[in-house]
């Protein structure tokens, strides 16, 4: 796919079923807001159990961090009442950006007028990830690249196994 000056491969991602009509029509994709922290952080919890630095992924510290200090590149997705979904992205300086940070640090390489867009996390609750919102989340922050007239998006963001390798020496 492309967007005007961003343009973007999707490399070994699998084909999967579309959501049906009634789901994509009842999700909402919309800009994360303050108030949607502590679920931001439940849905965290929920999605990457038992991940450093607690128990639980994320601390609803460093989530709402995210939400404050760039709340334009944090996306949710919306199904009636229920934050299902939500994705995290900032903008860096450069590409190669990424390689000098780990996870749990991420947020240190943002910069306000970055020219590269990095995808930073993607969350899905678990009784929603067969309804493409994870799609839905990417294309919406490609879009806001776009928007933002960036001349990269990068994609490294964190796996299962993150936390191995973000524990601070010493």
């Amino acid at each position: 796919s492309e967007h005007k000056g961003v343009s973007f491969k999707r490399a070994g991602t699998p084909k999967m079923a579309p959501p049906s009509k009634e789901a994509s029509k009842s999700v909402q994709v919309r800009q994360a807001r303050e108030h949607d922290v502590r679920k931001l952080t439940e849905l965290d919890a929920l999605c990457w159990p038992g991940q450093w630095p607690t128990p639980r992924g994320l601390s609803e510290e460093q989530i709402r961090k995210r939400v404050t200090s760039f709340p334009s590149g944090q996306l949710v997705a919306i199904q009636g009442d229920d934050l299902v979904g939500s994705l995290y992205t900032q903008r860096i300086s450069a590409a190669d950006a990424v390689h000098r940070v780990t996870f749990d640090r991420a947020l240190s390489a943002h910069t306000d007028h970055g020219k590269v867009w990095q995808l930073v996390s993607v969350q899905v609750h678990p009784d929603c990830r067969s309804m493409s919102l994870g799609d839905m989340l990417i294309e919406a922050a490609f879009s806001l690249a776009k928007e933002a007239g960036v001349q990269q998006v990068v994609a490294a963001t964190r796996c299962r196994e993150w936390h191995t390798c973000s524990k601070p020496n010493g």
